[in-house]
């Protein structure tokens, strides 16, 4: 499995604001389990806490780490919700109430505009975030997309995902690039590395720095994850400006700073 991120961060309200930091955004969630994240820093760091709470032992297999992921997103986006929209609309009163076990709805039973508003509103409430899921069990490498309002999107057939605002480009130029699972290592880390480069051109994501790892098992089994080092990244950035927008290029020096 090869991924690429950006280093744009968004903080969170009040204050919205983007900037590029030294962090990178590859998450690792398990040893065999990379999630790429776009969106607000803090509500992705509430959805991962939330996951790896409620783990019970190590996870069997991808399917149950999505589940995990997928649950965790929409019990954040609930919360979240109840927050912004319930709370401050149902007011202090309620609040009270509810410490003596009185439900939302119960409460706002004889005062249905009120709680037609707050269901209308949380049930468009986005947070805004996507998660990019990439791993390996014992069948196999697998990715997946956990996008709003809490689903989850299998794209092993495919074989490559983006999120973020510039995830139609990146799955654009993957798209052209005519990648497929059957595409060896050094094939792949060229064509992901040039989608991260394409999706530059959409506001919000960062062209200072790109990161790109992968995650490989071993023949015993082992998962192992490679962060790519300045001189494979300085290879890729001059192979791509030297062949954007051309055929396939000669990837034998990449091959060899990969090997080093």
């Amino acid at each position: 499995m090869v991924v690429a991120a950006d280093r744009m961060f968004t903080s969170p309200p009040p204050v919205n604001i983007e900037f590029e930091s030294d962090e990178s955004k590859i998450e690792t969630f398990l040893d065999s389990v990379l999630v790429l994240p776009s969106g607000s820093t803090a509500i992705v760091t509430e959805i991962l806490d939330a996951a790896k709470e409620s783990m019970s032992g190590k996870p069997a297999n991808m399917g149950e780490v999505g589940e995990l992921l997928r649950a965790a997103y929409a019990e954040i986006r609930a919360r979240k919700a109840e927050e912004i929209h319930a709370l401050p609309m149902a007011g202090n009163d309620f609040m009270l109430a509810r410490q003596n076990g009185t439900t939302l709805p119960s409460y706002l039973q004889p005062q249905p505009g009120i709680y037609q508003a707050i269901v209308a509103q949380s049930a468009q409430f986005s947070m805004e975030t996507e998660l990019l899921m990439a791993g390996i069990d014992a069948g196999g490498s697998r990715i997946a997309a956990i996008v709003h309002p809490g689903s989850i999107f299998w794209l092993d057939k495919l074989g490559y995902g983006a999120t973020g605002s510039g995830g139609i480009h990146a799955v654009s130029t993957l798209n052209l690039c005519g990648q497929t699972r059957s595409h060896d290592l050094i094939e792949t880390i060229f064509s992901v590395y040039s989608a991260k480069r394409a999706a530059e051109v959409a506001p919000g994501v960062g062209a200072k720095f790109t990161d790109l790892a992968v995650l490989t098992s071993t023949r015993e089994g082992k998962k192992e994850i490679r962060e790519c080092e300045p001189a494979i990244l300085e290879e890729l950035r001059k192979t791509w400006e030297t062949h954007k927008g051309t055929p396939p290029p000669d990837l034998s020096a990449l091959r060899k700073a990969y090997n080093k």
